[in-house]
């Protein structure tokens, strides 16, 4: 096998100050459904693992992976998204030969937002991600959003949006998704290049209407978390749809994507550590051609956001 080179396009992070009590930080910057999805649910434990820079690089190093691509989230507020800008922003100026970083913003926010656009640009970020309309208000058809669309692609910062799958197994974080508000926002800003997480919540599978081929064209899709939610065919089923130069690997590090459920006293719960080279894994035993493994583990991000891996 010939593929020696990674990029995990899909990684979060989150400083001590969280990590140490998600819940109580989430209730005080009002960020309710982030809480929500951290937070226990019928009695089980949230899959959210958690990792800060150092844990990070460690889980590189051991599964491989030459540079991380780090997502923002969909915060509800923009003071939040500033927050994790700035902790992002530290993260890439200290590693820089194996941290990159997309800027998170809320687009309803206004002016605010389209001045976090500016600065993310300025300060080396790559794209803006994850977004969520239906979480951060407002429609991708509002001004607001067309008018930071605009902008990131003014700026040429690709941008990646949270999408859920619509039928399936119910979780906290499954929402509904209107899949032609992508198509909408490709359309309407010709120059934005965009990348729809989880495989578009199945999307990726419309490359094959040729009535959106064409727009499609600028849409890429990644791969994160989808052991969680697809079978292992899903990569050779998304290869078949036309989408081998618009594949991202993304594990969505420290989610636990491959929970195991530990015997612990009174019925307790241990998902194990967050980790990337059980999806890692999962992708090399897929079938894909060498090349296709090549593409998708690291030549398609590096084409889209200009990442350079040396030799």
């Amino acid at each position: 096998m010939l593929v020696a080179r990674i990029i995990d396009s899909h990684v979060h992070l989150y400083p001590a100050e969280v990590s140490g009590n998600p819940a109580t930080w989430a209730a005080s910057r009002s960020e309710t459904h982030w809480g929500k999805l951290v937070s226990p649910r019928n009695g089980r434990p949230s899959l959210q693992g958690w990792a800060d820079i150092d844990d990070l690089l460690r889980e590189m190093d051991r599964s491989g992976v030459d540079r991380a691509v780090l997502q923002g989230w969909y915060w509800e507020h923009q003071e939040t998204c500033d927050w994790q800008n700035q902790y992002y922003a530290t993260c890439m100026k200290a590693h820089p030969d194996r941290i990159s970083a997309f800027a998170t913003v809320k687009p309803s926010a206004g002016k605010a937002a389209l001045d976090a656009i500016r600065r993310a640009r300025e300060d080396g970020f790559s794209g803006l991600g994850e977004l969520c309309p239906r979480i951060q208000g407002g429609a991708l058809s509002d001004p607001e959003w067309v008018e930071a669309m605009t902008l990131a692609a003014e700026c040429e910062l690709v941008v990646l949006f949270h999408v859920d799958e619509q039928v399936g197994r119910d979780h906290a974080g499954r929402m509904r998704t209107a899949p032609e508000d992508f198509q909408w926002i490709a359309e309407a800003c010709p120059n934005l290049r965009i990348i729809l997480a989880h495989f578009g919540g199945g999307l990726v599978f419309h490359r094959l209407n040729r009535g959106v081929k064409k727009v499609f064209d600028r849409i890429w899709f990644d791969t994160a978390a989808s052991p969680l939610l697809y079978d292992s065919a899903v990569y050779g089923a998304a290869i078949a749809c036309g989408v081998g130069d618009r594949l991202l690997f993304g594990s969505d590090f420290p989610l636990i994507t491959r929970p195991r459920r530990s015997s612990l006293p009174a019925g307790g719960y241990d998902w194990g550590r967050p980790e990337m080279g059980s999806h890692l894994n999962e992708i090399r035993g897929s079938g894909l051609s060498d090349s296709d493994l090549s593409r998708i583990l690291a030549g398609n991000a590096a084409d889209l956001l200009g990442l350079h891996l040396g030799t």
